[in-house]
């Protein structure tokens, strides 16, 4: 074999290595004709195209036929003579067929006429290929050059989504999963409040499970934790992506763990910045939702150039601030009780759909001990040593003692059943469906070639601070609060107390003490928290 073979060969491994793979079905003969239906328009949605009409697979660098613009192919031709057409306007050409798969290359320049013959003959040899991400591995027996399943979401479709953040875009690959490591999750109360966090979570195989790269290389995890599945986990925050940059987005959704590691079992997905930009790019969004407070704006500055030297420097910055979107201001987030929700349905009236806690600011509280049984007169004012407070107006439930104070009485038991539903606690008017967010993103790059190997350097800045709002907490069960027998509100306090009951039975002249069994304390308001991510 001649050196010149030995480099095409080795050029059209990496060719294929680095191209973007189209999926089609099984392969049609060669010269197989059928009718083409491929509007005009970008060269990279033509080419997927004929690879769907035409039953096979078709490898092409995504860099060359990127941007380029491709006429219409329509009606009866021959396969080789549609992706002729194609390809030329592409400025590529096919570079191997084997009836099932296609192989492009970018073409090889003209040289001009009076070149020497020498200069002719490696015309093919001094073309120039594009730059592309290599997706591979070294590892003896990876299935490597196999057809794998790649989806690449392109500048165009980017800026579509309109998204601010890595969160919004991310959410807009359609093989995305639930984002459950994000700011609003308080599974754990406000212990487990994330902040401006967000992360990858391909076909719902959970957080951790799905590879993010940052221009072929892995991005760095972000110090939280939490645990999903019994398993503690981490991830990538994607919201730390300066998306003003992002060239495009490329989404392997096979799993890859035996090639990337275990990290990698959902896919991978790699983020390209556009580190041969050049000039300079400033945009700015300001918007809301329609019938609330909540407000967003945005401010994104693209800049880039190259030195006399070759050297490629870029820069990314990005502002985005939001205010909080409260869970009252949405119809289907107001209340927690949804049995307005379906009226005039097979469940109408069904408690299942009310939500609202027990745990409210009619406290209910357990005596010590719990076997003590006290009545006024003749009448249990406990079950189990049990009652509650409610008011004297929820005559359908009706009191079990006199009046304490004003307005309040005593109820035997907890807060159950149909008569005390009315005493439940909403918690929705208290919380952020979104929090507010200011966050700041700013990334450089610099980049030079020595002949074939390119040297990098990447630097990134990240502050965010994240604002939400709670409801006010409940006392835990584990942790107990007790009130003394001798309390100035007890209502079964010593016989020397002014607020102890009248007439009651079964507590002892030195009163009786109590735990808190559920009680919300509504008074100082709902628990708003800030968390800062840098």
């Amino acid at each position: 074999m001649t050196i010149n073979t030995r480099r095409r060969a080795v050029r059209g491994f990496l060719m294929a290595s680095a191209a973007v793979l189209v999926l089609a079905g099984p392969a049609l003969a060669q010269d197989a004709r059928r009718t083409f239906n491929i509007p005009a328009g970008d060269a990279v949605a033509a080419l997927q195209a004929f690879a769907k009409q035409s039953g096979k697979q078709v490898l092409f660098p995504f860099e060359a036929a990127s941007g380029k613009q491709t006429p219409a192919v329509t009606g009866d031709l021959a396969d080789a003579d549609a992706l002729e057409r194609l390809a030329k306007a592409a400025g590529l050409v096919v570079q191997s067929d084997d009836g099932k798969t296609i192989t492009l290359r970018p073409a090889p320049f003209e040289r001009p006429q009076s070149a020497s013959a020498g200069a002719g003959a490696t015309s093919e040899e001094a073309q120039i290929v594009e730059a592309v991400i290599v997706v591979g591995s070294q590892i003896e027996g990876a299935r490597t050059t196999e057809a794998l399943p790649v989806t690449v979401v392109g500048e165009q479709e980017i800026i579509a989504t309109g998204a601010v953040s890595g969160d919004e875009l991310f959410r807009a690959i359609p093989q995305a999963g639930d984002v459950q490591f994000q700011e609003a999750r308080t599974t754990g109360n406000l212990n487990d409040a994330r902040g401006d966090v967000a992360s990858l979570n391909l076909r719902s195989l959970g957080t951790g499970n799905t590879l993010a790269l940052l221009n072929g290389r892995r991005a760095v995890l972000a110090p939280g934790t939490q645990t999903e599945n019994f398993v503690p986990v981490q991830t990538v925050n994607t919201n730390a992506f300066p998306v003003a940059g992002v060239k495009r987005v490329e989404v392997l959704r096979d799993g890859a763990a035996a090639i990337y590691g275990a990290d990698a079992v959902a896919g991978v997905v790699n983020t390209v910045l556009d580190t041969k930009f050049r000039g300079l790019q400033m945009s700015a969004q300001y918007g809301g939702s329609e019938g609330t407070g909540y407000r967003e704006g945005s401010f994104n500055v693209k800049a880039g150039t190259r030195l006399e030297d070759g050297t490629r420097l870029t820069f990314f910055g990005n502002y985005t601030g939001r205010s909080r979107l409260m869970a009252s201001e949405r119809d289907y987030a107001a209340s927690e009780d949804h049995r307005p929700q379906v009226a005039n349905t097979p469940w109408a009236g069904n408690t299942s759909f009310d939500s609202r806690s027990t745990s409210s600011p009619w406290g209910s509280f357990t005596l010590i001990p719990s076997s003590t049984v006290v009545r006024l007169g003749t009448t249990a004012l406990t079950t189990s040593g049990v009652f509650h407070i409610e008011p004297t107006s929820n005559t359908a439930a009706g009191c079990s003692s006199t009046a304490l104070s004003g307005n309040l009485c005593i109820r035997s038991g907890t807060i159950t059943g149909a008569n005390s539903r009315v005493l439940r606690y909403d918690e929705n008017p208290d919380r952020t469906l979104k929090g507010g967010v200011e966050r700041t993103n700013l990334f450089s790059t610099v980049e030079h070639d020595f002949g074939d190997i390119t040297a990098y350097g990447e630097a990134g800045y990240y502050h965010a601070l994240f604002t939400g709002s709670r409801e006010q907490s409940a006392p835990l069960s584990t942790a107990p609060i007790s009130i003394a027998a001798n309390a100035y509100w007890n209502p079964f306090g010593p016989t020397t107390s002014p607020n102890r009951l009248a007439n009651l039975t079964g507590v002892p002249t030195t009163g009786v003490a109590m735990n808190i069994t559920t009680y919300r304390p509504v008074d100082t308001g709902p628990r708003t928290y800030t968390v800062t991510d840098d």
